[in-house]
């Protein structure tokens, strides 16, 4: 018996004759063995593991110290994921206890990165970067170059174009007659009803060349004063008024039999009739 009442490291008993446990260590053999590879390899008196390092939850030395918050692992190696913070991080497994996984994670433990293409909580939304997947933050959804995607826009590119726009960060305006319902969000092609006044073209984003006018640029101006005074839009002369021939006021009704020139306020005096009265010259 010790008449200090203490063992030396590795033994116990009250006459110190007694070897530790496997799993137990030190004086009096009062600690627990924490050895990745099992007790067999953990030594009776340092409690130093000989093999594998220390167990899940555990690091220091002689393994004795727990993971710090937000670590877990063997050795303490592992860093945790977990969208509550660390002290709901499991020191052994890295597993949540609740809220799931932080941005940019997922997994039963939250320790695989998310796949190109997702980003977010638990990478449970998707990426809409007009450079690709590769540019858009696993953590945000922000993208580094290029901005958005044809569809979307905001700051991370989760917003879909409103009605009427469209295209990369919907900074194209739909010119649909059937309006913004019918325009498609990433080319600004219209489902139906064509093209409003003004604007033809696949996407309706080419305005009237001069000379034309109204829905798809199918009418033909007649503005006495050429092309350029003519509204792509309605037709409608600036100046000058209709062109000989023509009258009212987008100049696309033709003169009357026995009318004729400009705005065809013009009489005819033709023998026989109105009929074969040249509308432009009488």
């Amino acid at each position: 018996i010790c008449s200090d009442g203490l063992c030396e490291a590795g033994w116990k008993e009250d006459n110190c004759q007694t070897v530790c446990s496997p799993g137990e260590f030190g004086p009096d053999c009062a600690n627990t063995c924490h050895c990745a590879d099992g007790d067999s390899v953990c030594p009776a008196d340092t409690g130093v593991c000989t093999s594998g390092g220390c167990a899940a939850g555990w690091e220091g030395d002689s393994c004795q110290t727990a993971c710090t918050t937000g670590q877990f692992g063997p050795d303490c190696t592992g860093t945790c994921h977990c969208a509550s913070g660390g002290s709901v991080c499991d020191v052994t497994t890295g597993v949540c206890s609740g809220g799931g996984c932080e941005a940019g994670w997922e997994g039963d433990n939250c320790q695989t990165a998310c796949s190109t293409g997702n980003f977010g909580p638990n990478c449970e939304n998707t990426c809409h970067c007009a450079n690709g997947d590769g540019v858009c933050s696993i953590s945000t959804g922000d993208c580094s170059s290029g901005g958005c995607a044809a569809g979307w826009e905001g700051a991370s590119c989760q917003t879909a174009c409103t009605p009427g726009k469209f295209g990369p960060d919907c900074t194209g305006t739909c010119h649909c007659a059937s309006g913004g319902s019918v325009c498609d969000v990433t080319t600004g092609f219209c489902t139906s009803g064509g093209c409003e006044a003004g604007w033809d073209g696949n996407d309706c984003q080419t305005g009237c060349s001069a000379g034309s006018f109204g829905p798809n640029c199918v009418h033909t101006c007649h503005c006495a004063d050429g092309d350029g005074v003519c509204s792509i839009f309605t037709g409608v002369c600036s100046t000058g008024g209709c062109t000989a021939g023509w009258k009212d006021q987008s100049c696309q009704t033709a003169c009357a039999a026995g009318e004729f020139g400009p705005g065809c306020t013009d009489t005819c005096h033709c023998a026989s009739g109105g009929s074969v009265c040249d509308v432009t010259t009488g």
